[in-house]
């Protein structure tokens, strides 16, 4: 396998994918943009490298996101995915890739930039800033990973509303713009949930109320919520659970392989 860096914004070295490329590409592949968590103030490196390279063993071709964190403009991350999109199925060829079977993963607030992907792709706002062409940023489906949602005071999670929305944070038109659950229509890509929950630091209900607006749109999706388990579960294996037992969980491990067979499901 080769790893290589692309960068995506000549003016922030710090937004970049980092592409795992397979030695032996005989065979059309589909993609998937990894998208780490860290409530939109960090990347988290144990939900990005190792999530990539459960995909690619599995037959995928993966990339990771490193997007603008704590940005002043909102819009910025999303643009940040657009852009990593376009550029994965503008060179597609170049890896035997299946152009239009390109997908999304994401956890906690990526799960909230994957799923903005999925929700926000035909934003005027965002194509007008974007420069690339119109839809090509939409993802085939999205893996939402005890995602954050919803600006709800209720629910949502401030924190992370906080760092995306920087000066805006009381603009209730703004914030309403990035509440997820809001945005669902006949535009909006399918999805793969799921969630635990214990999660005391992204509620459930999160993952709960972008479900229901799925079922009232009858738009395809597939969730699975976990009794037990912390925010942060990544792969629910040793391998990213820092030696914390409460981020490993056998069933919870299932997730990817299951993920990629609710992918064969949607043509």
């Amino acid at each position: 396998m080769k790893i290589n860096k692309i960068q995506l914004d000549r003016e922030n070295e710090n937004v970049y994918i980092t592409a795992y490329v397979p030695d032996r590409m005989e065979y059309e592949r589909d993609a998937i943009l990894v998208i780490p968590g860290g409530a939109y103030q960090d990347c988290s490196v144990r939900e990005g490298e190792p999530i990539a390279l459960a995909y690619s063993a599995r037959g995928m071709m993966s990339f990771v996101l490193n997007y603008t964190i704590c940005p002043d403009e909102p819009y910025m991350p999303l643009l940040d995915a657009s852009r990593a999109m376009a550029w994965i199925r503008n060179n597609a060829a170049n890896f035997n890739i299946n152009r239009d079977r390109v997908f999304a993963v994401g956890f906690s607030a990526g799960g909230h930039l994957a799923c903005s992907l999925g929700t926000l792709w035909n934003d005027g706002e965002l194509n007008g800033k974007g420069g690339f062409e119109y839809g090509i940023n939409r993802p085939k489906g999205t893996v939402l990973c005890y995602p954050v949602i919803s600006s709800s005071e209720e629910f949502g999670h401030l924190g992370s509303f906080v760092n995306l929305l920087g000066r805006y944070i009381d603009d209730d038109k703004m914030r309403e713009r990035f509440s997820l659950e809001k945005k669902v229509g006949e535009h909006t890509s399918p999805a793969f949930i799921i969630h635990t929950a214990e999660d005391e630091a992204v509620s459930v209900k999160n993952s709960l109320a972008y479900a229901s607006a799925l079922a009232e749109k009858g738009i395809m999706f597939e969730m699975h919520i976990y009794p037990h388990g912390s925010h942060g579960m990544a792969l629910g294996t040793s391998e990213t659970s820092c030696g914390r037992e409460d981020l490993q969980d056998n069933s919870y491990a299932e997730w990817v392989d299951m993920s990629i067979e609710w992918m064969k499901r949607i043509k």
